[in-house]
């Protein structure tokens, strides 16, 4: 597991690989034994050495469902919620001792304008909502905000145009479940990190070990 502290948490970079091409998918198709992936090709995205790796990869994130077909997106936020409780690690928004609060907010307003139907407003103009002092320094207090997402593919920038658009993985991770359990369990407790882990230490169950190959 990669060092951690109470700031800077991330996950394994192969397990972060893997759960991108998971949820970059539009949708996955789930039976007893498969999970939309073959096996070699689960096994090319974990840099697996071995069908162990797989299976450890496979008992950790623990997908246990009632239908056969799910979206990618939930799966995804699955298998983050269950490295919160295994390798205690936290959704990759909260990583790089970015502030909790301002991702926290720019998250909910992203998604509540596409449930509302009014995707225009641009990333640029949320952050500067969100966080009153981009406007000091906008150019270098969103480059320092969006550096983190960028490299974890949550969103995309065009240097050309100067503007960021969040990509298919970011929005597998606006979850409305993802989401709500954030913001519960921060708004009134200051957005602290150790809260939030704790709290999904508490209510994501200890997966049992089990394999799907």
């Amino acid at each position: 597991m990669e060092q951690t502290t109470s700031n800077s948490i991330s996950l394994l970079p192969k397990y972060k690989n893997a759960i991108q091409l998971l949820a970059a998918s539009s949708s996955i198709i789930l039976r007893r034994d498969w999970i939309g992936l073959t096996k070699d090709g689960l096994k090319k995205a974990l840099n697996a050495k071995s069908d162990q790796e797989i299976k450890d990869f496979i008992a950790i994130s623990n997908m246990r469902l009632e239908q056969e077909t799910i979206p990618a997106k939930i799966i995804y936020d699955d298998i983050i919620n269950r490295y919160v409780y295994v390798q205690t690690v936290h959704p990759i928004i909260l990583t790089d001792r970015l502030k909790t609060a301002p991702i926290l907010l720019f998250l909910l307003m992203y998604y509540n304008q596409i449930t509302l139907g009014h995707p225009s407003t641009s990333v640029r103009e949320l952050l500067e909502i969100i966080d009153s002092s981009v406007t000091d320094r906008p150019d270098q207090k969103i480059a320092s905000i969006m550096q983190p997402l960028i490299e974890y593919c949550l969103i995309k920038e065009d240097k050309e145009a100067q503007s960021y658009t969040i990509t298919r993985i970011g929005e597998a991770f606006m979850t409305p479940i993802l989401l709500k359990r954030l913001t519960d369990v921060t708004m009134s407790q200051n957005y602290s990190l150790d809260v939030v882990l704790e709290f999904f230490r508490k209510e994501v169950p200890n997966p049992k070990p089990q394999s799907l190959f």
